[in-house]
């Protein structure tokens, strides 16, 4: 039987593995895409490293080094889908840090693509693969 179908532009058309299941990883930015443009160079100018946890049980883990004195090096909290699966709802345990939701792209078992409306005018999207390592 078929778990799931094709609901994300990127897919895949057809995985056995649950969403829930997809997203359970320990990931790391790959590509860094802004308003249309690999700006992947000038992100690892400023964030050197990255790792973003998802557990299934909805609870992720995010740290990063980088040179943004206004970033949080590092926070947990609780994630779930929204907006029918097509979305995913971040919130931090912290309530100094905002919650942030993105557009699912892409949800396969090793690739996954957010996007996130930063401002107005800024339209980020990250590239995420599985980490390999530390």
């Amino acid at each position: 039987s078929i778990a799931s179908c094709k609901k994300y532009e990127n897919g895949p058309a057809i995985s056995l593995m649950s969403k829930k299941a997809r997203l359970a990883n320990i990931w790391k930015v790959d590509t860094y895409i802004l308003n249309g443009e690999d700006k992947t160079e000038a992100y690892r100018s400023l964030v050197t490293r990255e790792k973003l946890v998802i557990f299934q049980s909805g609870e992720f883990e995010y740290s990063e080094v980088s040179s943004w004195i206004w970033a949080t090096p590092q926070y947990t909290g609780n994630w779930e889908f929204a907006n029918d699966k097509e979305e995913l709802l971040m919130t931090p345990y912290n309530t100094g840090i905002k919650p942030k939701t993105y557009k699912i792209l892409r949800l396969k078992n090793k690739s996954l693509w957010l996007q996130e409306r930063v401002s107005d005018d800024s339209l980020v999207e990250y590239h995420y693969l599985p980490e390999t390592g530390n």
